[in-house]
């Protein structure tokens, strides 16, 4: 009986360890597939039984308002790869930095084009739990909007050069319920020849000689909804002056000599005449160099030799003198401390009698480009109200440092100067846009200069050696058709 017992409890528990074992087997797939379900959900939003690509288009804009404002436009294409994991495609990014001292966005460089749409009313903003969405055969990463229309799409000039291919980036993207919807547009165009890279719209320079015209599409992606806004050229530049330094000599018919003259007290820098000349391959050579210099003794009214740094400069003053145009240099930079190069302008009464009205229309010095080596890029600016103690300068927008000037490559240093604005450019890209203290409207001449001194850092040449800065060319451009 005893044993009995015991091998019926012993049947008792095995059964009840077999009962069990099948519940949790019966919850885990339960569970299973509870977690399948609520997966598949969240990374789209449709019938489809598997995950598919989810491509996310975007524009931000953002908009610091001070003297300097930065306008930095990105985009960025991004991959879905599974559940919160998503793959960032940097070659898609595009990133315009542009440097602007003054908040008007309404000159000719930043022109708004206005429209309107009549489809259909948009469904309400859904949970944003669940933001993937797809439109035909494509999915965005993005928010519903609520609204019947695009009304403006604000867009401006990014690269505007002659005989050159011209950049537009689109910064908004405006519903008749004023929300900026860029996040969720994308821009098309019927012309092959026109190239669009996420913000970005690159056109033929032939196409606006032509004054043909260029018409985008802007879609929301979501609903299909679209509207059309053409591009609005900028002026059309004309060159009417120019020097590529061929031969053997200076084009004085072109160039004069700046006089020689003491430049900077702390390295006793003088310029010379000597420091200045082309060197027979097509290019101007300013020279910066440890040398010997005569001047004049007033305490013994003598002439007498002191150990000084030597550099030089030539100007058109006299010879070829313009108001507004599209002026640009071609130039490999110095690359030693201790001396910088320039490109600059001295406008009007700037370097005469200019009064101290904190006024730049009646005068100014506009430095297309000033290089420092040692602060690891160029700098742009502005001056007015004369030289004789009460100059005012903007304040500086830094160093354009994200363009490598230093490479020992040729780059392009211009300046756009209109009634409306100037705007200074490194290969092509807007820099630095500003009105100043109101735009000149007098003549100014053009001046390629080195010199050295405390700011440009430490010199570091020795006796015999020298640094040279190339200018390949100079061009001077102005419109045809009247300023806009």
């Amino acid at each position: 009986m005893m044993k009995s017992s015991k091998f019926i409890c012993l049947l008792l528990s095995l059964s009840m360890f077999i009962c069990c074992t099948a519940c949790r087997k019966v919850e885990q797939l339960h569970s299973d597939s509870q977690i399948s379900v609520i997966t598949q959900t969240e990374i789209i939003d449709n019938t489809s039984s598997t995950p598919e690509t989810t491509v996310s288009s975007s524009l931000n804009v953002s908009n610091n308002e001070s003297d300097n404002i930065t306008s930095n436009v990105s985009s960025n294409a991004s991959g879905n790869v599974s559940n919160n994991v998503s793959s960032d495609i940097s070659n898609d990014n595009i990133s315009s930095n542009v440097s602007n001292d003054v908040s008007d966005n309404n000159s000719s460089n930043a022109p708004n084009s206005v429209v309107s749409n009549t489809s259909s009313n948009v469904s309400s903003t859904p949970s944003i739990t669940n933001p993937y969405y797809k439109t035909e055969s494509e999915e965005y990463n993005i928010y519903k909007f609520n609204f019947d229309s695009i009304d403006t799409v604000n867009y401006f000039c990014i690269k505007n050069i002659p005989d050159s291919d011209i950049v537009y980036a689109v910064t908004e993207i405006i519903a008749d319920t004023q929300q900026d919807i860029s996040i969720g547009c994308k821009l098309y165009s019927n012309d092959s020849n026109v190239k669009i890279n996420n913000n970005t719209i690159t056109i033929p320079y032939s196409y606006k000689k032509q004054n043909k015209p260029v018409v985008i599409t802007v879609r929301y992606s979501l609903t299909g909804q679209s509207c059309d806004f053409k591009i609005k050229y900028q002026d059309d530049w004309q060159m009417v002056w120019e020097d590529e330094f061929n031969g053997d000599e200076i084009d004085f018919t072109k160039w004069d000599y700046r006089p020689d003259m003491l430049r900077d007290k702390g390295y006793v820098n003088y310029w010379d005449k000597s420091t200045m000349f082309v060197d027979g391959k097509g290019n101007l050579i300013s020279r910066a160099t440890p040398g010997k210099k005569t001047i004049w003794d007033y305490s013994t009214k003598q002439n007498k030799e002191v150990d000084a740094y030597l550099s030089g400069a030539i100007s058109t003053k006299g010879l070829f003198e313009s108001t507004y145009g599209y002026y640009e240099a071609k130039v490999k930079l110095h690359h030693q401390t201790g001396m910088w190069g320039a490109f600059w302008l001295i406008c009007g009464d700037m370097d005469t009698d200019a009064p101290a009205d904190n006024s730049s229309v009646n005068g100014c010095e506009i430095d297309v480009f000033e290089s420092l080596y040692n602060y690891g890029g160029v700098t742009q600016n502005m001056h007015w109200d004369g030289f004789r103690g009460n100059t005012v300068s903007l304040p500086s927008n830094g160093y354009v440092t994200y363009i490598d000037t230093y490479d020992d490559q040729y780059h392009t240093f211009a300046l756009s100067w209109t009634p409306n604005e100037y705007v200074f450019l490194v290969d092509g890209i807007v820099t630095r846009r500003t009105k100043a203290a109101g735009i000149c409207n007098q003549p100014g001449y053009m001046i390629i200069s080195t010199e050295c001194g405390i700011w440009a850092g430490k010199w570091v040449l020795d006796e015999g050696e020298s640094s040279d800065m190339l200018v390949d060319y100079v061009r001077v451009y102005q419109s045809d058709t009247g300023y806009q």
